[in-house]
């Protein structure tokens, strides 16, 4: 068996996968805000536009915050599945790695001079649910599969590819 280990790869990859996760999960959630503003408010589409780009809402921001938690489990997950021989390791790392980089990118904003919109006790939550959250990916990808999920082993065998006489 081999030895339990860091794989650099799986940990980018689950990065990359956090971000472009975040990034298409955030957009929807700002679609459902618009939405939602349009139908159940009443609004313009540019009021509503303007309310949730402005001064984001603290519900909208909410919304942000759980579809990157979840984004970050979803990363975990991957870090695992690809780390096979230290699921939770890697896992760990991927979550440490977004968490750096979401400190980093806050530093260097408030250094250019863009404010925060983002109440703070959604800054230090995000702080303390990264790492978990991408643990929890890690579990959840390194439990097997319940009875009866997955077809049993070879059932699925597939005829070989390429040209047959």
């Amino acid at each position: 068996m081999p030895s339990p280990s860091l794989r650099p790869s799986a940990v980018v990859l689950a990065f990359a996968l956090d971000q472009c996760l975040t990034v298409v999960a955030g957009t929807l959630v700002l679609f459902a805000w618009v939405v939602a503003r349009l139908v159940l408010g009443g609004l313009a589409f540019d009021a509503a536009l303007d309310e949730a780009t402005g001064a984001p809402p603290v519900g909208l921001q909410v919304g942000f915050f759980g579809a990157g938690t979840l984004a970050t489990v979803a990363g975990g997950a991957l870090a695992a599945a690809l780390g096979r021989t230290a699921p939770l390791l890697n896992a760990g790392a991927a979550g440490a790695l977004v968490l750096a980089f979401g400190v980093v990118s806050g530093w260097i904003a408030e250094a250019e001079g863009v404010a925060s919109q983002v109440p703070l006790v959604l800054s230090l939550l995000a702080v303390l649910v990264t790492v978990p959250a991408a643990l929890l990916g890690g579990w959840l990808a390194s439990r097997p599969a319940p009875h009866g999920v997955l077809p049993p082993e070879g059932a699925l065998r597939l005829p070989p590819v390429g040209f047959q006489r």
